[in-house]
């Protein structure tokens, strides 16, 4: 996964198929978009804000594919945002809910 295109195209693959994705995902069974590709791929601080909150919310595994030697703060900040985790970390790993799907472009 390189570029935005790539993520929203997950994002919106994901709100698709959302009633499937809540149905089959829980605790030892999480839903796996890719890894994040926030600091190593271009995104935009708020493309990689979008990117980290929307894995967050999916309960995702949180993989990185970037050099920590090499990450900006910024960056560094939105991985390491402590009330984004506690979200992907909930015990009961729910996967979120879409409500309304707009796409923006």
């Amino acid at each position: 996964m390189d570029s935005w295109a790539s993520i929203d195209e997950i994002i919106q693959y994901y709100g698709q198929y959302n009633d499937l994705f809540i149905k089959h995902s829980g605790p030892g069974h999480w839903a796996d978009p890719d890894e994040l590709s926030i600091g190593n791929s271009g995104l935009s601080w708020h493309q990689s804000r979008t990117q980290m909150a929307m894995w967050c919310m999916w309960s995702s595994p949180l993989l990185m594919s970037t050099d920590l030697r090499q990450l900006k703060p910024e960056f560094k900040a939105i991985l390491q945002n402590k009330a984004l985790i506690a979200v992907n970390q909930d015990k009961h790993g729910i996967l979120a809910k879409r409500v309304i799907g707009v796409r923006i472009h």
